[in-house]
């Protein structure tokens, strides 16, 4: 019924580093937001993590996950733009998937609990699109039923999926979440070293 994708195709320039392989407890960022949302209850379909940058560096690291789910993708057009990263998870999905969620590969923060939160919230309301909130603010994991599909695909590179929230504000469920990791992403190294404490 759900499949996660994970955007994890970015070179990390303002981190100054690849961040995907950065150290995060006792693995990386990357293995980290894959293992909290492989550990969900409600990820019954695949688990997908679409690479760019460095992408067989990344991909090495991950060729021993003991996870059937797991599935390798690979975006050459990263550098076009988030979107084009989207496009490339979402190729050729599951028949029986109903909603697929979007996550960031930047965001270890947001553990297994919200992440069931999230989907277990969906998975009873059925929304067109949901946007988890905190302190109005939007973040992530967004969900987005497959009959949305080819709207992603009409959408252009400027804006990206914004442009979709923006064209069906009727169609957004917000979900309030008591829980700021939701908007925390790691894009500066001295929000990594702060974090990582």
């Amino acid at each position: 019924m759900i499949t996660a994708i994970i955007l994890a195709a970015g070179e990390g320039k303002r981190m100054g580093t690849l961040k995907q392989l950065l150290p995060w407890k006792d693995s990386t960022i990357i293995e980290t937001v894959i293992k909290n949302i492989g550990d969900s209850r409600f990820i019954d379909d695949e688990i997908r993590v679409v690479l760019g940058a460095e992408a067989n560096r990344v991909e090495s690291v991950l060729k021993e996950w003991g996870d059937e789910r797991l599935k390798v993708i690979k975006n050459n057009n990263y550098k076009e733009g988030m979107l084009t990263t989207v496009w490339q998870g979402i190729k050729n999905i599951s028949d029986s998937t109903e909603y697929i969620m979007l996550a960031l590969g930047d965001q270890p923060l947001i553990g297994t609990d919200i992440f069931n939160e999230v989907l277990e919230e969906c998975i009873n309301e059925r929304p067109d699109i949901m946007v988890p909130v905190v302190n109005r603010k939007r973040g992530h994991p967004l969900l987005i039923n497959r009959s949305l599909i080819p709207e992603i695909y009409d959408l252009k590179k400027e804006g990206g999926l914004r442009k979709l929230l923006h064209k069906y504000p009727d169609k957004i469920y917000h979900f309030d979440i008591d829980d700021e990791s939701i908007i925390i992403d790691l894009d500066y190294y001295n929000e990594y070293q702060k974090h990582k404490r």
